[in-house]
């Protein structure tokens, strides 16, 4: 498979010391974190403030695609499979309908986006 299955290190978004996601990137960790605490806040929780965004000790295995970019993501909180071995991640993209070095997307556009 084509797909660039990297170990990247990570930034972790965090409310009152429970893993909620993480990011790729600082910018992406705070798009995630805002939508996250929004949701939460949205059905009524009660939060001491918003999530922590730390630097995760571990490497996160990522999937992007070779022709728009998108990254392999959990289909509920859009944030990155952490914690999953490349095998694992491996077999969800293909669970989840990315083929060759293509995600669902890429496949489905009527014209070629690379």
């Amino acid at each position: 498979m084509p797909f660039l299955p990297a170990p990247q290190p990570c930034w972790l978004i965090e409310q009152e010391g429970d893993w909620l996601g993480c990011g790729r990137d600082w910018n992406l960790a705070v798009w995630l974190s805002v939508r996250v605490w929004g949701d939460e806040l949205a059905a009524g929780a009660q939060t001491v403030g918003p999530p922590v965004i730390r630097r995760a000790d571990g490497l996160c295995v990522q999937l992007l695609c070779e022709a728009c970019g998108r990254w392999l993501a959990d289909p509920e909180t859009l944030a990155p499979l952490h914690g999953m071995s490349r095998d694992d991640v491996l077999g969800l993209a293909s669970e989840y309908g990315w083929m060759g070095e293509r995600c669902p997307g890429c496949q489905d556009a009527p014209y070629p986006l690379c």
